[in-house]
């Protein structure tokens, strides 16, 4: 095969994958030979002694190179793609004898024989880092010995400005489909990969399988293979429902068809994949809900006949217990009331939460609450809205020695507030959007020592703040979009010692921008729709992304839509040049990863272990599956 062949053979094979090239691009990939099950695409060579002829009258060596296709370490004949061939030179003809002379200092050593100036050499070299040949490769060089470009004439070695010409094969790392696992365009569901977690280097999600029903599914990072972890409920599904990641295992529900809904744990391995206890004894299961953990106690809201939805908690020593019966008594339908808690934060011994006590005119009288694990010790923090409303307290963060959330007072609308875990310490911070105007703080963020959210008032829409727990120290960052309207920063990402988020100004639309919590510090990162166009739904698009390390330095991936190719996998390491899209996988103008289906709910799209990120993208060819950054290609560069 002649290496011009090679060429549009590659450049085909490109073409058919749909991906676009980066010479930045920024994708590691594992060592090829830890692919037990997979093709190894090494580069090789071989040398082999040249018999005297006219061209080479004293002999010299044949170079051959080529990929090592079958993966077996040597340079098969077939799979030879060019050959160099070095010849040997003719040894000088000897001088006269000279007069003998008076000693002298000792000479320069002179220069070996066999050399002259029009001899062709070559040079076998790693490629340039530039290129990201993740899978190996080299460059072979080759000129004349005549010493251009400050190199030495006829010395045996090809110099860098000697160099005539030169040919790079590179094996890169490229973001391709990693299995079909739903054979031809069917794909996976949108639904699949709604809840996602790394346990312990693998990717656990919950999917529906047409052979086991609705159960676990598992990709493995190492390989790139995705299947059943375990068929919890043989013959039917089991609807896992994700809980808490606690030191290497998941915690989820689900059901076995034998003890009903209970709850399950798995560290990623079938074996690992046990019913932790059947909480309650029988068929009827145990519901379960915003599971949390302390003291190796969990806590969770769960439903019974006689106490309505209340906090109960439970271990393996003391089994099922109520917490406390929150809101006692039966509703005028004769079915228990219920507090309907909802666990938030643990702070400082104590699980702070939501729940209501009473009813009034609306759902009933939902506060803060803390509990302790004691039925004495679970107490309201503060009645903040009066006996009869709701305070809708909500996105509870903790910061340093206090708890920061938002919550409304019915007289201030709701605002920034803060709680030391006593009713004198809740108290509101500022009253942002003075009046009963509300400020809509929201989306809290713990970046270098304050807390970074949005809010809105009067004099300024809804922008970008900071707070240290004190009025005097909650100010706007910056007004992005001056004027009328709302830059409406969201999806807050911590990169690099940087916070990056999505926001709109008046020149750009909404656009990927940055912030180091200074107004000279805050600016668009780059403008990936030209122009006053959107970069449609990037606040969801960078909710479903994820960050992933490459050569010690980490890169956030997600959905970008530059409006020419729709959304499909973008990289950015937080500058303008180091922000691009890394593939097309659904060719044109069509999307490949779809945010919008996602716009009530964020599921994670993107999900990445070490140097690892798996996509749930779609192409034109096998419909919704899961891509992965693993992926080889072999390209030859010319010079």
């Amino acid at each position: 095969m002649n290496k011009v062949y090679l060429f549009v053979l590659v450049l085909i094979s490109a073409s058919l994958t749909g991906c676009i090239e980066s010479e930045d691009l920024p994708i590691d990939g594992e060592d090829s030979s830890e692919l037990e099950d997979e093709p190894k695409y090494s580069t090789v060579a071989r040398t082999t002694e040249y018999d005297a002829l006219d061209d080479c009258p004293n002999g010299g060596i044949v170079l051959e190179f080529g990929i090592d296709v079958n993966g077996n370490g040597t340079l098969d004949d077939v799979e030879v793609d060019g050959k160099h061939i070095i010849c040997h030179g003719s040894d000088g003809q000897d001088g006269e004898d000279g007069q003998d002379g008076e000693d002298g200092q000792d000479g320069e050593d002179g220069q070996g024989g066999g050399y002259s100036s029009d001899m062709l050499i070559t040079r076998l070299d790693s490629p340039s880092p530039l290129l990201e040949c993740d899978y190996g490769g080299y460059t072979i060089s080759y000129g004349l010995d005549n010493g251009d470009g400050q190199g030495i004439s006829a010395n045996g070695q090809l110099e860098d400005g000697e160099v005539d010409t030169s040919t790079t094969i590179c094996t890169k790392s490229q973001i391709e489909l990693a299995i079909d696992y739903n054979l031809g365009s069917n794909g996976l569901s949108t639904g699949h990969f709604m809840d996602a977690e790394v346990v312990n280097d693998k990717i656990v999600f919950d999917t529906c399988f047409d052979d086991y029903g609705c159960e676990l599914g598992i990709f493995d990072t190492s390989i790139g293979t995705y299947d059943l972890l375990k068929d919890i409920n043989e013959g039917g599904s089991s609807n896992p429902t994700f809980q808490i990641l606690l030191g290497g295992e998941l915690y989820f529900t689900a059901d076995d068809g034998i003890h009903g809904n209970e709850l399950w744990k798995t560290d990623g391995t079938e074996s690992g994949t046990v019913m932790v206890a059947d909480i309650t004894p029988g068929a009827n299961g145990t519901s379960i809900g915003g599971l949390m953990v302390m003291n190796d106690t969990f806590y969770f809201k769960s439903y019974t006949s006689e106490y309505g939805w209340e906090l109960f908690k439970w271990n393996s020593e003391i089994g099922l217990e109520l917490v406390k019966d929150i809101f006692p008594g039966e509703n005028s339908y004769g079915l228990p009331n219920g507090s309907f808690p909802t666990l938030f934060v643990e702070f400082e011994g104590h699980i702070y939460f939501t729940a209501r006590d009473s009813w009034n005119t609306g759902s009933g009288n939902y506060e803060l609450w803390k509990t302790d694990g004691t039925e004495n010790g679970t107490v309201m923090v503060r009645d903040i809205n009066g006996d009869d409303s709701s305070s809708l307290v909500s996105q509870l963060i903790v910061y340093e020695d206090i708890i920061i959330f938002t919550a409304n007072n019915g007289v201030n609308g709701t605002e920034l507030w803060r709680t030391d875990g006593t009713e004198l310490g809740t108290f509101m911070v500022k009253d942002i959007n003075p009046g009963l105007g509300t400020s809509y703080s929201g989306q809290f963020i713990s970046f270098d020592g304050l807390i970074y959210f949005s809010a809105q008032n009067s004099s300024y829409n809804m922008e970008l703040w900071k707070t240290d727990g004190t009025s005097e120290g909650t100010s706007l960052v910056v007004d992005i979009k001056q004027g009328y309207g709302s830059s409406s920063p969201s999806s807050f990402t911590i990169l690099n010692n940087n916070l990056y988020f999505s926001a709109a100004d008046a020149e750009h639309g909404m656009e990927l921008w940055m912030t180091d919590g200074t107004v000279g510090g805050t600016s668009l990162v780059k403008d990936i729709c030209l122009g006053p166009c959107d970069s449609a739904f990037l606040d969801y698009a960078m909710r479903m992304g994820a960050i992933y390390t490459h050569d010690g330095h980490d890169y956030f991936v997600f959905a970008g839509n530059d409006n020419v190719y729709g959304f499909e996998p973008w990289i950015t390491d937080g500058t303008e040049e180091g922000t691009f899209i890394l593939s097309d996988i659904h060719w044109g103008a069509s999307d490949s990863v779809h945010p919008l289906s996602y716009s009530s709910s964020i599921y994670p799209v993107f999900v990445a272990v070490n140097d690892v990120f798996v996509v749930l993208a779609e192409d034109e060819l096998y419909g919704m599956e899961l891509f992965w950054n693993q992926g080889q290609i072999t390209e030859i560069y010319y010079s």
